[in-house]
Order: C-alpha cells, then structure tokens, then sequence
C-alpha cells in the first residue's frame, strides 16, 4: 500500500498512523547507518532519530512537500547530531568537565 515515498508522504498527510510505521521501518536503519559517522555515542543516535521521526509528524500537515524523503531525513538527522554533540560540547566546557574530552592519566615514577 505505501510502496513509495509519495504515497508514505500522501498517507503521513492523511494521518496514517501504518504510513508513519512503514517510514520509521523503511529509513531507521539507513539512518543509523548515517548517524553513526557522525558520532560513535549509539544513545544519541537513536534519540535523534527518534526526534527526527517526531518532527516529521508533528509537521506532517505544516511543512512543504518533500520532494526528496530519504535525503530530506538524512539532512535531518545529521543537522540533528551535530547541534546535540555541539552542545554537549559546550556544556562540557562551560562546566570545566573535561574527563571525556581528554582521557589520559599520569604516572609519577
């Protein structure tokens, strides 16, 4: 029934809860894939996929159509990636915790 990315986009727009199933089905996986070159952390890039497939349908009735799913959804996840690992970055630094920044020890003879 939703064999291609129009018709899964077309059903998402009728508030197809089986559309939105066969998308997270048809992408999770690639995505991850995607994700992980971005950070080695499995947890952030399952949330951020998590978050990605939230957004898409939260906006299915708000955004422009899509022309390109699967490359508007890898953008999204790698968008997504980067501005959490930024700002944990800044956190990090902003509190002086440094220890997974740096993991090193020093040995005094």
């Amino acid at each position: 029934m939703y064999s291609t990315d129009e018709e899964i986009l077309h059903g998402l727009k009728r508030n197809s809860d089986f559309a939105f199933s066969v998308l997270m089905r048809k992408y999770y996986s690639d995505l991850y894939r995607y994700g992980r070159h971005f950070t080695s952390d499995e947890t952030i890039v399952a949330d951020c996929i998590q978050d990605v497939f939230i957004n898409v349908w939260e906006n299915r009735h708000k955004t422009a159509p899509i022309r390109h799913l699967k490359q508007y959804l890898l953008t999204a996840i790698k968008r997504r990636i980067l501005r959490i690992t930024s700002q944990n970055k800044q956190t990090r630094l902003a509190t002086g915790n440094m220890e997974d920044e740096y993991d090193f020890g020093l040995d005094f003879s």
